[in-house]
């Protein structure tokens, strides 16, 4: 081998040759600043997720439809259903009273400084998200430690899990506990953050998944986790599959009286449970704004996934104006004209919560439907071909090996079962007011769908759009 082909393969030995290498595969060329480290993807994977913060957010479809009992149960099932979505999913990746105007003024507020630090302090994006972990990890132990501690009362074994209610009026409780499941649904929400910033990670075939699985896998220390990476033996739990169980059995048994926090004049069960956990307004206020600024954290993330989500859309010509969409700063090297839509849109829809809540919650309540609708294609196409076809799979650098089909078909059920019972109001008889739109929203979305298909998307979308040669680089990946 002469010197010059000895050059080469030492370049491409490199991590960001690595990095390029698995984007040619896909016929693309690598534009953004990979500035992600893996403890930066995992503090914006973990912080989109907030697993124990946003159990407080969502606890009344599950104290309603549930009980304490059912929460607890039903949470360890979704636990290891998402579980088994992020394997796959990281699989897939290795492979490829205020007035309301108020608040709508706040949530513009926040989204501008998103937008500042998606654009203007790219930069500095990893070292925030990477603050944002420990945040989210000190927090925890500060609302935990609070709350277990100055509580009042609290409840007896037998009525944290055996207590199984059905205060939304379904036939049976068992019904009633399925429709529940809404609580530790959203509570995981989020696992697939990491994936839209695929391309602005450093190692990202390896990483992502790590970053995928690191909520639902315990690393015993810096070492275990830097194992892990190398090679993806230990699968078990850890941060907010461990965090929101733990802060999900605190809350239940210094939660007091059920009925007054089912009935708070807030809607927000949590504050009244807070508020009595310690046993004062004050404090249980100072709580409440500890989460809230991990939601408005957990917003920061969100703008900056969803935009280069949009962002690879456009890269392949899949929306309207695609050519615009898909401009990448040449100095910021971030997709700053995706960035701006994303807020753009976002403070359009928040201008809804002034003149209707209904209509606005609606918009909301299509979140978990439209995770879960857009998991089952691939997901059920990646099994298929791995039990039909599997000489068409290379494995890439993270595998499930002799699991995958089992995890890919767990995944699979479980996504069928969470998007079904995604549209289930959460009381009975239904009304205009309690009523689950979001089956009228992903039928409505859908039609919308097929129909720019036809009319304006088979004319201009021909497919992913190749920008590399993978073969004729020599970047061919080695299963």
């Amino acid at each position: 081998m002469d010197d010059s082909k000895h050059e080469v393969q030492q370049g491409l030995s490199s991590l960001s040759d690595t990095d390029a290498r698995e984007l040619a595969l896909v016929g693309k060329k690598s534009v953004l600043r990979r500035n992600f480290s893996p403890i930066a993807i995992l503090g914006l994977s973990c912080s989109l997720m907030i697993t124990w913060e946003g159990l407080f957010s969502v606890f009344i479809f599950g104290l309603l439809n549930g009980g304490p009992a059912g929460l607890i149960y039903s949470y360890l099932i979704c636990w290891a259903g998402w579980a088994c979505v992020a394997a796959t999913m990281g699989e897939l990746v290795s492979i490829y009273v205020p007035e309301r105007w108020q608040g709508t003024l706040m949530v513009w507020a926040l989204l501008l400084l998103c937008l500042a630090f998606n654009t203007f302090m790219s930069k500095g994006l990893p070292k925030v998200e990477t603050a944002i972990l420990w945040l989210h990890i000190i927090l925890f132990i500060v609302v935990l430690i609070v709350i277990t501690v100055m509580s009042p009362m609290k409840s007896g074994n037998e009525e944290v899990w055996t207590t199984f209610l059905n205060g939304g009026g379904y036939e049976s409780k068992g019904l009633s506990f399925m429709v529940g499941w809404i609580t530790p649904i959203f509570a995981f929400s989020g696992a697939d953050g990491a994936v839209h910033m695929v391309e602005e990670i450093r190692n990202s075939s390896r990483v992502v998944p790590w970053a995928l699985m690191s909520k639902y896998i315990p690393p015993q220390s810096l070492v275990a986790l830097e194992r892990l990476i190398v090679d993806q033996t230990t699968v078990s739990i850890l941060i907010n599959g461990v965090t929101g169980l733990a802060m999900l059995i605190a809350i239940l048994y210094c939660i007091g009286d059920i009925d007054k926090a089912l009935t708070t004049p807030t809607g927000y069960p949590f504050i009244e449970i807070l508020t009595q956990g310690v046993g004062s307004i004050g404090g249980g206020t100072a709580l409440s704004a500890l989460i809230v600024v991990m939601f408005c954290c957990a917003t920061l993330g969100i703008v900056a996934t969803s935009s280069r989500q949009l962002w690879a859309f456009a890269r392949d010509n899949a929306v309207p104006n695609a050519k615009m969409i898909s401009y990448v700063h040449p100095t910021m090297k971030v997709p700053v004209v995706a960035i701006c839509i994303t807020v753009m849109i976002t403070c359009l829809l928040s201008l809804i919560n002034i003149g209707s809540a209904t209509v606005f919650n609606a918009i909301v309540s299509l979140t978990v439907a439209g995770f879960f609708g857009s998991y089952l294609l691939p997901f059920s196409f990646f099994l298929y071909t791995r039990i039909r076809h599997p000489g068409r799979l290379v494995p890439g650098p993270w595998t499930l090996g002799e699991w995958g089909p089992i995890v890919n078909a767990i995944a699979i059920v479980w996504s069928i079962v969470v998007f079904f019972f995604s549209f289930w109001p959460s009381s009975v008889p239904v009304t205009a007011m309690n009523m689950n739109w979001s089956c009228v929203l992903w039928s409505a979305v859908m039609i919308f769908a097929v129909v720019f298909w036809f009319v304006h998307g088979k004319k201009v979308y021909k497919g992913p759009v190749i920008e590399t040669d993978a073969t004729e680089a020599g970047m061919m990946r080695v299963g």
